[in-house]
């Protein structure tokens, strides 16, 4: 804990920058990380304060409630964490800071400064950040990977790959080489953050986080009986950690979805989500939800919608401070689709079925770019509306993926029959799943996609359109005449969303749109003329991850010359 401060906001910042530039580095190298961090938990009281609550003395609950009221981004949020930790390890006298870490510490600094300036419209932040510019040399490997990191998080295989080639000057600080390691979890790339955890161990030992985040990779990689022992361990070690509590919870969750006999997981995830949302004063909706939703696992309904109607009117109440306090939220993306996916999970254990549903498929539509999420998300909600005995929640129209062939690729003529087997697979699947309603999902390439579409559109279902380029780049892949046409017809007929923002790279924008049909459908039909080929993205490809996949494929011959068929991995 810090003393309280007089100042907040705009004076914070500037005092304690003030302090911690005048301290030599060289001297005393703790000085200049306990300044920055204590500047972080004034401007996280101040935020609490300024929306009408009263802050706490410890700067993890400020910081966890200023994260609950969506007032931080993602990539700012794992700084900032960061931040504090090294702030708690110099003021409790756990470990000396290196100079590594002060160059580390400041420039987390400057990124944070940022970060509140855009909440503080109209504050002089000038002198604070020429300060800290002073401080810094720009050729210091830490500026080049702290400004990796964003792209990291989004997925970005260029930025990841140049982070991870910046090696040495990730393993420069025990506490940058924990922040990458969680980017790379958080980017889906847990064995490279299991190597990078592996080498720090190796240079600096293994601390807590080192801990969160090694139990983290075991669960991400599948390894979940490994990932429950570090968890009890880690429980047992530190028993009122809220992030150690928050890690174990979801890996508790992880192992009984993969077993719904082990109930013993589940009972110790809701314990834990129960108790930190408590703890936290009951502000956190992603705690909320999930505390109630295992209380619908383990047949408690009743209890599970009081604690569900909780968090709908504490989500009402964060919105609603947000708005009088002229703030707006700051964790777009992937941060604010969780969030309103969290709303419509409460809405519908509290058993508001219309406005979960509603609110769900505003959430869908609006982040149809996370579509491997999406799928998960209404698995969840088709299971707790069946548990919960949710009347009138409907499930989703059954999506069915299309891969194939442009026209070079399918027989002349057989082109009658080759829509008309299209056609007899969409009549077949209708037939198994009575009183449901379709989607196709097509990329709407030339050839079978829009085969498929113009005959899933006869039957009246909808069509879902994931685009590997903006319109009118991917328009160039069509010919000008009946086929560029025929592709802008059916567009406008699709819900339609873009996978890659250009077409800097042609096949990483096939491939992300194959994969976005794929996240998106139940199951597949590919026109494929039975020839293997390494083209990614193409349709034998599109096959091959749909089978690794699990998923249910169909074979339509490109050829017309067999029957479909079921394929099998």
């Amino acid at each position: 804990m810090f003393a309280p401060m007089e100042t907040s906001g705009t004076d914070i910042i500037l005092d304690q920058v003030r302090r911690l530039v005048a301290i030599p580095a060289e001297a005393a190298p703790e000085g200049v990380v306990f300044y920055c961090a204590r500047m972080l938990d004034g401007i996280c009281a101040g935020l609490v304060s300024k929306l009408g609550q009263k802050p706490s003395p410890n700067i993890f609950s400020n910081l966890m409630t200023v994260e609950a009221l969506r007032l931080i981004d993602n990539i700012s949020k794992e700084l900032a964490h960061t931040l504090r930790r090294m702030g708690n390890v110099v003021r409790h006298s756990l470990a000396d800071a290196s100079l590594d870490d002060v160059k580390l510490a400041i420039v987390l600094t400057r990124e944070l400064i940022d970060w509140f300036e855009a909440l503080e419209e109209g504050a002089q932040f000038a002198p604070a950040r020429a300060a800290l510019d002073a401080k810094i040399d720009p050729s210091w490997g830490v500026v080049a990977v702290v400004d990796l990191l964003s792209g990291v998080e989004a997925g970005d295989n260029a930025a990841i790959e140049a982070l991870l080639k910046r090696r040495d000057d990730i393993l420069a600080s025990r506490f940058l080489a924990s922040l990458c390691a969680e980017a790379l979890i958080a980017c889906g790339r847990p064995r490279d953050a299991e190597d990078l955890l592996g080498a720090c161990a190796a240079a600096f030992g293994s601390d807590q986080r080192h801990q969160q985040l090694s139990a983290l990779v075991l669960s991400r990689t599948g390894r979940l009986e490994e990932a429950v022992k570090a968890a009890d361990a880690m429980l047992k070690r530190y028993p009122d950690d809220d992030e150690t509590a928050g890690i174990a919870g979801g890996i508790y969750k992880r192992r009984w979805d993969r077993d719904p006999t082990q109930t013993g997981a589940l009972k110790k995830a809701h314990e834990l989500y129960r108790k930190q949302w408590e703890k936290g004063k009951r502000i956190n909706a992603y705690l909320g939800v999930n505390a109630a939703s295992t209380l619908v696992y383990l047949g408690d309904i009743a209890g599970a919608r009081l604690i569900a109607a909780e968090v709908v009117a504490a989500m009402a109440r964060r919105d609603a401070a947000l708005q009088a306090a002229r703030l707006s939220p700051q964790d777009g993306g992937l941060s604010a689709y969780y969030d309103e996916v969290s709303r419509a999970e409460a809405m519908l254990v509290a058993g508001d079925t219309a406005a979960a549903r509603a609110a769900y498929d505003r959430a869908f539509s609006a982040y149809r770019q996370y579509s491997g999420t999406i799928k998960g998300a209404k698995t969840q909600a088709m299971k707790v509306a069946a548990l919960s005995a949710a009347p009138g929640f409907a499930p989703w129209p059954v999506a069915v993926g299309i891969t194939g062939h442009r026209p070079h690729k399918l027989n002349p003529d057989g082109l009658g029959r080759i829509a008309a087997d299209i056609g007899g697979v969409f009549d077949a699947i209708a037939a198994q799943n009575p009183g449901r309603t379709f989607v196709c999902v097509t990329s709407l390439a030339e050839g079978a996609d829009t085969m498929a579409a113009g005959e899933a559109l006869k039957r009246g279902w909808g069509l879902v359109a994931p685009l590997p380029f903006p319109p009118d780049l991917y328009a160039l892949d069509f010919a000008e005449g009946a086929p560029r046409d025929t592709f802008r017809a059916l567009l406008a007929k699709a819900d339609h969303f873009v996978c890659r923002p250009d077409r800097s790279d042609d096949v990483a924008g096939y491939v992300a749109a194959s994969a976005a049909m794929l996240d998106l459908s139940d199951q597949l039909v590919a026109v494929w003329d039975g020839a293997p080929t390494d083209a990614a993205g193409g349709a034998y490809d599109t096959l091959q991850q749909a089978l690794k996949r699990g998923m249910a494929c169909i074979r339509i011959d490109a050829r017309a010359e067999a029957p479909p068929a079921p394929v099998a991995a």
